[in-house]
């Protein structure tokens, strides 16, 4: 396999798995796992359609935007100024997530340490740690990229392992009396990776084969990787509804409580480093703001948010997913189905007209689930 495509497989890889794959197991928690491994895969074959769909996309338009920009290209400027305000709070509302979270890992592990403090100024700490990485360490995040991608699937390949073994078989096909669909959001969130289809462009030198084959496979593993985290992490501890994502830690022996905090908070330094840039570089190259302003509004959202929004994780993923991630999912798929229609010779009918409508459909009935579950 050439390394463009793996650096691809990589990059779509450590774009998905972040801060998300901490809430699948409660959510299973809340479905069950048999409907909720369906409705999990149900919802990873949807993005996936949406991920090569975006690259069409990318490919008939090639310049050099963020998605608001192309689906402004492509629909009109109604639909650039929703993606705007969806792009903006999706990748905001995630950081926000990853402060929510960082903070509670850093918490964790400084406590074993004697260190007691309110866990606000550790998500205060965390946001000025990842501020200052986004405003210094470009071109080193560049470099490690990948390597923390390759520490980031050891170490969730690892957890994995250790709790296969605990895991209960009762809870694995056991069913619920009643199905709670209210948390699909979580699976939305966790599995999203539209920002990476543009880069993972550039990456293949443009070359759509090799951008496929590292989008296919590189959304594909991440899900593997991300049901089978939820899978036994879920069977192998009774979790409760509303219980913290540190309530997992209890599935490892005492001397690695260390494990998932540090896994967590590898998983969102680079998740929150890599939102910050593309919401700055969707400021910067679709709304034309300078590189400065750009960058101090990408950062500034977030901690807003933590001083003025409800600090509730779950929530926070399952809003953003639902609302803001399926809201892209939705635009890009019907940029999808009005470029592909021009094409001479037509595509496929199943690819150019049917495939976008399912997805859209799809997207839009998260957006209503959720809504009608706020009611």
């Amino acid at each position: 396999m050439k390394k463009t495509v793996v650096r691809a497989i990589l990059t779509m890889v450590g774009t998905i798995i972040g801060a998300g794959i901490f809430g699948v197991p409660l959510v299973m928690e809340k479905m069950g796992v048999l409907v909720g491994s369906f409705v999990f895969w149900l919802i990873a074959f949807v993005i996936l359609a949406s991920h090569l769909l975006f690259l069409e996309v990318i490919d008939r338009l090639r310049e050099r935007m963020r998605l608001p920009g192309y689906v402004g290209k492509v629909l009109g400027s109604w639909a650039k100024r929703l993606a705007v305000f969806t792009h903006t709070f999706q990748l905001a509302g995630a950081n926000f997530a990853y402060l929510i979270l960082g903070g509670e890992f850093i918490r964790f592990i400084a406590e074993h340490f004697g260190l007691n403090l309110n866990v606000l100024w550790w998500q205060i700490l965390f946001w000025a740690a990842g501020s200052m990485a986004v405003m210094l360490a470009l071109r080193l995040m560049a470099k490690v990229e990948s390597a923390l991608t390759w520490g980031l699937i050891l170490l969730m390949v690892f957890m994995i392992i250790v709790a296969a073994p605990q895991a209960d078989a009762i809870r694995i096909f056991s069913l619920r009396e009643g199905v709670h669909l209210a948390s699909i959001g979580v699976f939305v969130f966790a599995l999203f990776g539209l920002t990476a289809i543009a880069e993972v462009y550039e990456i293949t030198g443009r070359r759509m084969e090799n951008a496929k084959r590292g989008i296919f496979w590189g959304t594909l593993i991440a899900a593997l990787l991300t049901w089978l985290f939820g899978l036994f992490v879920y069977a192998a501890i009774a979790t409760k509804d509303g219980e913290s994502v540190l309530s997992l830690v209890k599935i490892f022996p005492s001397f690695l409580w260390w494990l998932l905090p540090l896994a967590g908070l590898l998983a969102v330094v680079t998740s929150f480093i890599t939102s910050a840039f593309d919401l700055q570089a969707m400021f910067h190259l679709d709304l034309k703001r300078s590189p400065q302003m750009a960058k101090g509004a990408a950062l500034a959202i977030p901690v807003i948010l933590l001083f003025i929004a409800k600090r509730n994780f779950l929530e926070t993923i399952d809003t953003v997913g639902a609302f803001f991630s399926a809201g892209n999912g939705l635009l890009v798929v019907l940029a999808a189905y009005a470029i592909m229609r021009l094409d001479k010779p037509l595509l496929p009918w199943g690819k150019r007209t049917l495939l976008p409508i399912v997805c859209a459909i799809f997207f839009l009935a998260i957006i209503i689930q959720r809504a009608i579950a706020l009611l």
